[in-house]
């Protein structure tokens, strides 16, 4: 995690409105491992002493106390005792980054900020937000870019990363770009489900006609699972529910909608009879009728007429063993 050693004790005023790109949250959030930790706004003392002055600047090309603008590049500077300054500045209860490698030019967007001892952090100025100024750090909210992708700016203005938890609801940061993540992310020890909020799901998941389940901790579950009495099994590298015949270990299985398919199942055109997701075999008595359910099919249901070498059967169109006279299909 990034934190900044304070030198300095600053008060910053955080941003009370963000709206279109940023939609503000609450601030009372809790951060799982790997998140990046909130830096305190004391810790910009690292990089710069404060300057506070109002914003609107006057344009000129001479450098002047305030901020200016580069008629040229469009470029804003904040100027005092005739030269530009650089490192972090409050101004107007926002703060922005006046870069020290481009002579205190004000950076917007997404940008990089290394102290002296070499730890970094990452951190969002607004670009696109016209409720905000130009230039201005996002702090304690979501925020989106141009392109569409979320971040979350800490109480520090740091951009979080790794696991994020807030209000209930647990979310995914890549540790390198920083964007929220949706959709399944494979983090190398398990795979999750983000939704379009990229908020982490658990339980049962749905997605494109298939079906997932997850545990409390979000990891999607494989192999055999009993879920509220009933047995499962989830691919072990795709994790999609298993439907219909599967075969597992050599055996063959048979899942209905609610896990191990238990009496009669039909698959396609065929039907089986289940206990426990294993297919009956050869004759039986279901509700006093006799059926006939071929070993050589798995268990499917034989219908017509069935020669056994030692007698001969007639199974009825719904399987039932006939008795009496009986009519054959072709008369």
């Amino acid at each position: 995690m990034y934190r900044f050693k304070k030198k300095a004790a600053l008060v910053c005023a955080v941003a009370s409105l963000i709206t279109a790109c940023c939609s503000p949250l609450s601030a009372n959030v809790a951060f799982a491992q790997d998140s990046v930790e909130a830096q305190s706004i004391e810790s910009k003392a690292d990089f710069s002493s404060v300057v506070s002055d109002d914003l609107q600047p006057d344009i000129s090309s001479v450098i002047k106390d305030g901020w200016q603008r580069d008629e040229s590049s469009g470029v804003w500077y904040y100027g005092k005792n005739g030269k530009h300054q650089t490192g972090w500045l409050q101004s107007g209860g926002y703060w922005y980054w006046l870069d020290p490698a481009n002579d205190g030019a004000m950076q917007t967007g997404y940008f990089n900020v290394t102290d002296a001892g070499g730890s970094t952090a990452s951190f969002y100025a607004n670009d696109c937000n016209a409720a905000t100024p130009f230039g201005a750090l996002y702090q304690n909210c979501w925020l989106r870019n141009s392109d569409g992708k979320w971040f979350y700016a800490n109480a520090g203005g740091d951009l979080a990363a790794g696991w994020f938890y807030q209000n209930g609801t647990w979310y995914y940061l890549d540790p390198a770009t920083h964007v929220m993540q949706v959709g399944f992310v494979d983090l190398g020890t398990g795979k999750y489900y983000l939704d379009a909020s990229g908020a982490m799901k658990t339980g049962w998941i749905l997605v494109d006609g298939n079906w997932y389940w997850a545990y409390s901790s979000g990891a999607l579950a494989s192999s055999w699972q009993t879920i509220g009495g009933a047995r499962y099994y989830f691919d072990s590298q795709t994790f999609i529910m298993f439907k219909g015949r599967q075969k597992i270990g050599g055996r063959t299985y048979i899942f209905g909608d609610y896990g191990l398919a238990n009496g009669w199942y039909k698959d396609g055109a065929d039907w089986y009879y289940c206990s426990n997701g294993i297919a009956a075999t050869g004759w039986k008595l279901v509700n006093d009728t006799w059926y006939y359910l071929d070993p050589a099919s798995d268990g499917k249901m034989f219908v017509g007429y069935l020669d056994l070498g030692n007698a001969a059967y007639y199974l009825n169109t719904n399987g039932a063993m006939a008795v009496g006279w009986a009519q054959s299909e072709n008369g």
